[in-house]
């Protein structure tokens, strides 16, 4: 997975070495997964995609529809999106979503940079 092997190297050029997982399953019960993890810093990344698609079917009673956006953005989906967050919330799980274009930006990896330290700073402070 190419995400994930920038995003080791390029936490390893600043001295972060952690596993990073796709697909990542936090919850036992559920079977919800996570599109990337750290588990080591409880970060999940979530990658947000078909927020600007058009779609376009025909409804049982043949009336073509035409809509925007993938499934998180149908009602059904944004439900089933803000039980599975409040969930990994619930399991003190920190969130990170970016869009499917800014996967490959250096500005995503240097946010995920600055939550593991901030992370880490805040942790040697309560220690």
């Amino acid at each position: 997975n190419n995400f994930i092997l920038i995003l080791g190297g390029f936490l390893k050029q600043n001295c972060i070495n952690t596993k990073i997982y796709a697909e990542y399953r936090f919850d036992k019960k559920r079977r919800w997964k996570f599109d990337y993890a750290i588990p080591d810093f409880k970060l999940a990344i979530e990658i947000e995609g078909g927020a600007f698609k058009k779609r376009t079917y025909k409804n049982k009673k043949g009336e073509t529809i035409t809509t925007i956006g993938g499934r998180h953005n149908s009602g059904v989906g944004f439900q089933k999106d803000m039980e599975k967050y409040n969930n990994a919330a619930l399991q003190l799980w920190y969130l990170l979503r970016f869009e499917v274009k800014d996967i490959n930006k250096i500005q995503t990896y240097e946010m995920i940079l600055r939550f593991i330290n901030n992370k880490k700073l805040y942790e040697n402070r309560t220690a």
